[in-house]
C-alpha cells in the first residue's frame, strides 16, 4: 500500500458543513487505497473529540488547534509581503515541519492538498517522485471578489486585495501541482480561463450526496411546534455568506411571505450562530436553533427549504441535501451556480425579495409533490459520491480520469453547467488572446465584476477612461484581461477584436498604457480600446 500525505485546512471530521463534507469521503476513500499521513488545523474545540477516530483511519497524523484571533493577526502580517492573507491565516510552523519530516521519512507517493490554504506546505523542493494534486474546491478568489462588493471602505480595499493575490496564488498552484480539481466544471472552467497553460491539468471533482442517509423514508420526529408551516435554512451560521443569505430572508422577504401565509416561520438551523444571526430570533417569526444533533429531521418536516444566498462560489451541499429528502427548495442563482438541476423542474429559481416572497407563497398555497421527487431522482442520477470518488482516485493515481456522471450518461469535462442566461448549457471556452497578457489576478489592477469600470491600484482609484461619443460600453470577453472595452468607432460588431472576444473586429487593438511588467511583481496597467 502506497503512503499519500493528506493536508486539509481543517479537521475533516464530522461531515457537518461544506467543505469538512467533501473533505471527509474523500479521507475515508482515500484511507482504503492508501496508507494515508494526515495534517490538519483543528478551528472547533468541540472537534478535538473526533481526533481518536480519525487516527483509526490514518498514518502519522498532526492535529493543530487553530485560534482564529491570532490567525487573523498572523494574516494581516501578510499585508506588508504581497501575499494573500489566507496563507498567513493558515501558516504555522509546526505544520511545515511536520510535513517536511513525514516527506523524508515515509515513502510518500503522492500528495493530495485539500484547499489553496495548504497548498504552500508543498510548493517548494520536494522529492521527484512526489505526484501533487490539489483540490481547490472553488474559486475563493472570486467569493472575496463578492465580499468587497457589499463591504464598505477600508475593508472593502482589503477584500479586493484578497481577491487579487489569492487569484494569483491560485494559478501558481494549477501551474505548479499535476493536477487541480474544482467541485464543477464552472468553477473549472474560471481557473482554466485564468491559467490557460495549465487548462488540461484542471479537472472537475463533484460533491455527492449520500442519498441512502438523506432519505424521506424513514420516519423521524417532528422538532417543529404544532400549528406553523416551517420553512428551513441550513448551515454553519458564522460564515459570511449564509449570515448575509438569512438575514436578508428574514427582513426583506419573510415579512411578505407572512402577510400572505401568518403561520409560517422561518428556522435557522447550523452551528455557531453569529450575534447577527441570533438577534433576528427577537421578531418571534425567526427561530435559530445552533448546532442540532441530526439535521434530517429538520428537512423532513419543514414545509420547504430555502438557500436565498447572495454570495456563493462551488456548489451549495444544503440544496443537495434538501433536494435528496425530497423537499421544495427555492434558490437564488448565485446558489444554483454549479449545480445541475433545472428550474421548475427540480427546484424553484428567484433572486430579488418580491419576487423570492412571491415563488415561495405559491408553492406553500399550492405545493407540488412532485417537485421533491423530481428533486431527489435528480440528486441520486447526478450526484453519487462513488463516481466522483473514483474519478479523483484516478487523477491522484495519474491515470486518465473517468468522466463526470450526468443525466442519460457520461458527461464530458467542459460540458453543461446552470447558467442564469438559460439554464443548463454547454459552458463556452474562450481562446487566448494573441498577445501574453498576465493571467488573471497576477497584477494589482482589476475590474470589479458587475459594476460601473473602476480601476483599482492598490487602493487608489485611477480614472475613468474617455468614451467615445456615442458608443455604448461592453465587457472585455477575454477573462484573462482586465480591461474594459469600449466598441470600436465605425462598423462591424462589438466585441474585443484583440482577442477571445465576442466578436471580431479587424480594427480591434489591446491597448498598452504605462506600467510595471508582471516580471517584477507588480502587474500591466491594460485597457482595451478599438481603434
Amino acid at each position: 500500500m502506497d503512503d499519500l500525505l493528506f493536508l486539509t485546512q481543517r479537521i475533516p471530521y464530522p461531515p457537518d458543513k461544506g467543505d469538512k463534507i467533501r473533505s471527509w469521503h474523500m479521507l475515508r476513500h482515500l484511507a482504503e487505497r492508501y496508507r494515508v499521513h494526515l495534517g490538519c488545523f483543528v478551528d472547533d474545540p468541540q472537534d478535538l473529540q473526533h481526533v481518536p477516530r480519525l487516527r483509526e483511519l490514518t498514518g502519522d497524523s498532526l492535529f493543530l488547534p487553530l485560534s482564529p484571533p491570532l490567525a487573523r493577526l498572523r494574516g494581516l502580517t501578510r499585508l506588508v509581503t504581497g501575499q494573500p492573507l489566507t496563507l498567513g491565516y493558515f501558516h504555522d510552523r509546526r505544520m511545515a515541519g511536520w510535513v517536511r519530516r513525514v516527506l523524508e521519512r515515509r515513502p510518500v507517493k503522492a500528495v493530495f492538498v485539500f484547499s489553496s490554504a495548504m497548498a504552500g506546505y508543498v510548493m517548494g523542493d520536494t522529492p521527484a517522485r512526489l505526484r501533487r494534486v490539489a483540490d481547490l474546491v472553488d474559486m475563493d478568489s472570486a467569493k472575496w471578489g463578492q465580499y468587497s462588493h457589499r463591504a464598505g471602505w477600508p475593508l472593502s480595499s482589503i477584500y479586493a486585495r484578497e481577491r487579487t493575490t489569492l487569484a494569483a496564488f491560485e494559478c501558481r498552484v494549477a501551474r505548479a501541482f499535476d493536477a487541480t480539481v474544482l467541485v464543477s466544471e464552472p468553477e473549472a472552467d474560471l481557473l482554466r480561463a485564468a491559467a490557460p497553460d495549465a487548462a488540461e491539468r484542471i479537472l472537475a471533482v463533484d460533491n455527492g450526496v449520500d442519498h441512502g442517509f438523506f432519505s424521506p423514508d424513514a420516519a423521524r420526529a417532528n422538532p417543529y411546534p404544532a400549528g406553523i408551516r416551517p420553512i428551513v435554512f441550513t448551515g454553519a451560521m458564522d460564515y459570511r455568506p449564509n449570515i448575509d443569505a438569512v438575514s436578508w430572508f428574514a427582513t426583506e422577504v419573510l415579512p411578505r411571505v407572512m402577510s400572505r401565509h401568518p403561520t409560517v416561520r422561518f428556522h435557522i438551523v447550523g452551528a455557531n450562530p453569529s450575534l447577527a444571526v441570533s438577534a433576528l430570533a427577537q421578531s418571534g417569526a425567526v427561530m435559530v436553533t445552533g448546532r442540532v444533533a441530526d439535521v434530517r429531521g429538520y428537512l423532513a418536516h419543514a414545509a420547504m427549504a430555502v438557500a436565498p444566498l447572495r454570495i456563493a462560489q462551488g456548489v451549495q451541499n444544503k440544496v443537495l441535501e434538501a433536494m435528496a429528502m425530497a423537499r421544495p427548495v427555492v434558490v437564488t442563482s448565485q446558489a444554483l451556480l454549479g449545480i445541475d438541476a433545472l428550474p421548475g423542474r427540480h427546484l424553484l429559481l428567484a433572486d430579488d425579495a418580491a419576487a423570492f416572497a412571491d415563488t415561495v407563497s405559491a408553492e406553500l398555497a399550492a405545493p407540488s409533490p412532485s417537485l421533491g421527487r423530481r428533486a431527489r431522482r435528480r440528486v441520486i442520477e447526478r450526484y453519487d459520491w462513488s463516481a466522483s470518488l473514483a474519478r479523483l482516485e484516478g487523477i491522484i493515481a495519474g491515470k486518465s480520469p473517468l468522466p463526470l456522471a450526468g443525466e442519460g450518461g457520461a458527461r464530458q469535462a467542459g460540458g453543461g453547467g446552470w447558467s442564469p442566461a438559460g439554464g443548463i448549457k454547454p459552458l463556452r471556452r474562450r481562446p487566448p488572446p494573441p498577445d501574453p497578457l498576465p493571467p488573471a489576478g497576477e497584477g494589482v489592477f482589476t475590474r470589479r465584476a458587475g459594476v460601473p469600470h473602476v480601476w483599482h491600484r492598490r487602493f487608489r482609484r485611477l480614472p475613468r477612461p474617455a468614451r467615445p461619443a456615442g458608443h455604448r460600453p461592453h465587457h472585455c470577453d477575454d477573462d484573462r484581461h482586465f480591461g474594459r472595452a469600449w466598441p470600436r468607432r465605425s462598423g462591424g460588431v462589438d466585441g474585443c477584436g484583440g482577442g477571445g472576444g465576442v466578436g471580431a473586429s479587424p480594427a480591434g487593438d489591446h491597448r498598452r498604457f504605462a506600467g510595471r511588467s508582471p516580471a517584477d511583481g507588480v502587474g500591466v496597467r491594460r485597457l482595451c480600446h478599438h481603434v
